[in-house]
């Protein structure tokens, strides 16, 4: 009999149901050690709540439900029973809270507006090469024809090399840009910028229309930005070194691993990365953080043991670990200081310090530790794919480390170093096993793609990044000052276009990677749930997040692409056809929307609406006027001329058309205009095959995202 039968079976006794829970409460005193593990579920699951939430909530709600929540642990203080359940709600009105004060925190004005050919006064904060074109980052003074309630606290601008004319962090300019607010999400349930751009502060972006003019006689800077301005330049001035030292490719790369510029990487390098699962190589995170005070660790401690007397007298193991935590926090700031390097830095940083304190490294405590920190400075991590994916694999990794990890160090003994070799290839195996697992839901729900072949890649890739790759790159660093940097890049863009030759090998394979269509969000947290429940316990009960997991990947292969795509503009409408090939309305317009498209449908291919004279091609035929498609259970129409209107108001389930529909078009059960676009944005239809087409599901990127806060004005 299960306990859940138990629990509810009518004959049930008291003394029986009584025994059920004292074994629960017997089970979780045994994992006693597990409870603290708990507490940063509780508070991402406020965090998440609160973004789930599709109005914004009143001002009091945060704090309500934090004074709430702990009069209720105070009321079971002395109730074992009920405490635990009341300090995990505790904890998740917390995320709650400050997710909602975070987000009144960063509040600054944002455009509602396109403004044209407007006079912007700023002063640079960063600048970004993309290719032959900078993407560059304002910190806003003025904005001709607005006032100071309605200029925004940042802007970002393209610009091409002759209008960046060499500007520098920390000048003020005056430059003339044309400015957007930041745009809506390209379908329903897809990538917000808004959001990103409202926690940046970033309230419009666009491109400049003129040249950037330095004003030679400003000064006034705080000596924080003044610090930053300085490790910005640096950055840049790297950049520039290490492209000089090392054309194409092999720069690119080698700028992205030493200070996270990727801009220049080409996009064919970009791809080949991520179908053969090694796009986390391109992106400093916490494995090159590591690997950079692993290095340094192991390097200062080597030269101390060099003196017997340094050994004996002093503890040169915790010096190695200051050592190591100086070239991790200036890896910090040559890298931006970006949020997941951030949280690799507060990774990497609590394992050194543990290490100063004679603590074990490496824990799943230590993890929970570093995603509490994380969380409380910047709840809206949580939200993001490098945060879900980064402490998915740490989690699986420490969780897997904890079982094996003492079997391993047993198994070496006195072993040779063939059997040694074997052992390291092994665990290279195991870690790329668990990771790839481990952060797959994430993978799919954000990418909607599966590198197939990720753990051949990885186990050829990771040991050349690991001891040829990232060592070079602290060399290179180190001797850079001094001019000397030449002696190694050679060698480092050998490491560097070996990593890229196995990226460009995986990928040609056939079936590398595999486009599936986007989850939906609760076969994604049943998976994530599964995944907690099965890694932070450590009784067999366990084994019951066996069943979650399984229920949300079967949810993946469950979901159903939408039928109908239209564009928040309605500019580009897009029709899923026969085998899983994506129709598109434009072949050049809005390219990023329709990227977006592909991989949220997890199309196979794409290719534009058929020409008048090719006829009839996947359900869809066209003229000057518009365009019709049947799949058998749907018509639906997309006009391009109004003299189109008559007979298709007549003849089509669905009318789509950018313009206005005339008021008499009463034929058709739904018709997406100008009217819709404007108050909805972004739209999906889909009719479920189960119904036979009789029901229709439309989908808006509006209602999705509700009435928030990034949303003002908007």
């Amino acid at each position: 009999m299960t306990v859940r039968t138990l629990w509810s079976a009518p004959n049930a006794s008291l003394a029986e149901r009584r025994g059920l829970w004292d074994r629960l409460c017997d089970i979780l005193i045994a994992e006693r050690d597990r409870w603290i593990l708990w507490l940063p579920v509780a508070l991402g699951s406020g965090i998440g709540a609160y973004f789930s939430l599709s109005d914004e909530p009143a001002d009091f709600v945060g704090p309500a439900l934090v004074a709430s929540a702990l009069a209720v642990v105070a009321l079971f203080l002395r109730r074992f029973r009920f405490l635990l359940a009341a300090i995990f709600l505790a904890t998740l009105a917390v995320g709650f809270a400050v997710a909602q004060w975070r987000t009144h925190d960063v509040a600054a004005p944002v455009i509602a507006e396109e403004l044209r050919h407007r006079v912007v006064t700023a002063t640079i904060v960063a600048i970004e090469p993309r290719g032959t074109r900078f993407r560059i980052t304002l910190d806003v003074a003025t904005i001709a024809g607005l006032d100071t309630a309605e200029t925004p606290e940042g802007v970002r601008l393209t610009a091409s090399a002759g209008q960046y004319g060499g500007v520098r962090p920390g000048e003020r300019i005056t430059v003339r840009a044309t400015l957007r607010p930041p745009p809506p999400p390209a379908l329903p349930g897809g990538f917000d910028f808004r959001r990103i751009a409202w926690f940046q502060q970033l309230g419009g972006i666009g491109f400049a229309t003129g040249n950037f003019v330095v004003d030679q006689g400003y000064s006034e800077r705080p000596t924080l930005a003044a610090l930053s301005d300085l490790v910005q330049t640096a950055r840049i001035a790297i950049t520039q070194r290490v492209t000089a030292a090392l054309p194409g490719v092999p720069g690119a790369v080698a700028a992205a691993l030493m200070v996270g510029e990727r801009g220049a990487i080409p996009d064919e390098i970009r791809e080949a990365m991520q179908k053969s699962g090694l796009a986390h190589l391109l992106a400093i995170s916490g494995l090159h953080v590591g690997l950079v005070a692993g290095f340094v660790f192991f390097a200062v401690r080597v030269v101390l043991a060099a003196s017997p007397r340094l050994v004996l007298r002093y503890p040169v193991k915790k010096w190695a670990a200051v050592a190591a935590l100086g070239a991790a926090f200036v890896y910090l700031m040559l890298a931006g200081a970006t949020i997941p390097t951030q949280r690799a830095f507060i990774m990497t940083g609590l394992i050194l310090v543990a290490v100063m304190l004679d603590r074990r490294g490496i824990s799943l405590r230590l993890v929970a530790w570093a995603a509490a920190i994380v969380l409380l400075i910047r709840p809206e991590a949580f939200l993001s794919v490098s945060f879900q994916m980064s402490f998915a694999a740490v989690i699986g990794l420490v969780a897997v480390y904890e079982v094996v990890g003492d079997r391993f160090r047993r198994s070496l003994g006195d072993r040779g170093l063939g059997y040694r070799v074997m052992v390291y290839l092994g665990s290279i195996l195991l870690t790329t096993v668990v990771a790839s697992l481990a952060t797959a839901p994430f993978a799919i729900f954000h990418f909607n793609q599966f590198a197939t072949y990720s753990v051949v890649a990885n186990l050829v890739a990771i040991p050349i990044a690991a001891f040829w790759v990232m060592p070079l790159i602290v060399v290179s660093l180190i001797l850079m000052p001094f001019g000397l940097e030449g002696v190694v890049m050679p060698l480092l863009g050998v490491g560097i276009e070996l990593i890229v030759a196995v990226a460009t090998e995986v990928s040609s394979w056939r079936g590398a990677s595999l486009n599936v269509a986007a989850p939906s969000v609760l076969g994604l947290s049943l998976a994530v749930a599964g995944g907690l429940w099965l890694t932070l316990w450590q009784t067999r009960w366990r084994l019951a997040g066996i069943a979650p997991i399984a229920v949300g990947l079967l949810s993946i292969s469950a979901s159903q692409p939408p039928n109908i795509l239209v564009s928040p503009d309605g500019k580009l409408t897009g029709v899923m056809g026969h085998d899983s090939v994506l129709l598109v309305s434009s072949g050049r317009a809005q390219g990023f929307v329709r990227n977006q498209w592909i991989r949220r449908t997890g199309a196979k291919n794409w290719r534009a609406y058929p020409r008048p004279e090719e006829g009839r091609i996947a359900g869809m035929r066209c003229d000057l006027a518009g365009c019709i498609f049947d799949d058998g259970m749907r018509t639906v129409a997309f006009v391009h001329e109004s003299r189109a209107f008559p007979e298709d108001c007549r003849s089509v389930d669905i009318l789509i058309v950018r313009f206005t529909a005339p008021r008499d078009c009463s034929g058709p059960a739904l018709i997406i205009d100008r009217r819709a676009l404007a108050q909805n944005g972004s739209h999906t239809i889909t009719w479920p095959e189960d119904s036979g087409g009789s029901e229709i599901v439309v989908k808006t990127s509006e209602l999705a995202t509700g009435r928030r806060l990034w949303l003002a004005g908007q």
